[in-house]
């Protein structure tokens, strides 16, 4: 998949995997694009990559199993998700959304069947508000959003011992709090 990115949102990274090709300037098309959006991620550099959330979307064969049911598969990456806030993110979301109905670097197919939208941990709330923020300003030509999950997102606050356990970890070791 190439790495896209849009000036108007730089704060959101995507790769598309497998698109039909196109006559349009990037060479291919989306048709029933399935975006993943990646969850938070607690590290103090910042440097998560969309290689990293590919080789883990890659342990279940998620790329191959949405190509063979005929979706394109869109990675959807935040560059901040610990010290920016959810709003921002949800808002560039949106912004995303609008950006892949209107451009005119690629092809949008069969554009009525909207998008499937699934986040991962935080990325489900940030794609559920986003997907919310896009519905209530799409024109009826756009794109709609036709399916959103979420794979454990806290919707309603976390109690996961892992996420706790790794919590403390970060703010332990990086966070300047040995007591923790």
């Amino acid at each position: 998949g190439a790495v896209c990115s849009d000036a108007r949102s730089p704060s959101v990274r995507i790769r598309v995997y497998d698109p039909p090709k196109s006559s349009a300037q990037y060479g291919f098309a989306l048709e029933r694009p399935f975006l993943v959006l990646d969850g938070i991620y607690l590290n103090s550099d910042g440097m998560r990559t969309l290689d990293g959330f590919e080789q883990e979307v890659n342990q279940i064969g998620l790329i191959q199993i949405l190509s063979e049911l005929g979706y394109t598969p869109v990675l959807v990456q935040f560059s901040e998700t610990v010290t920016r806030n959810l709003e921002d993110n949800a808002t560039d979301f949106s912004r995303l959304l609008h950006f892949l109905n209107e451009n005119s670097l690629f092809n949008f197919v069969n554009r009525q069947d909207g998008f499937v939208v699934m986040g991962i941990s935080q990325g489900g709330i940030l794609g559920r508000y986003g997907a919310y923020l896009y519905s209530r300003t799409h024109s009826k030509t756009s794109a709609p959003i036709r399916l959103y999950a979420s794979l454990d997102s806290p919707h309603q606050g976390a109690v996961l011992p892992l996420s706790l356990y790794y919590t403390i970890n970060f703010w332990a070791k990086e966070g300047g709090s040995a007591e923790a």
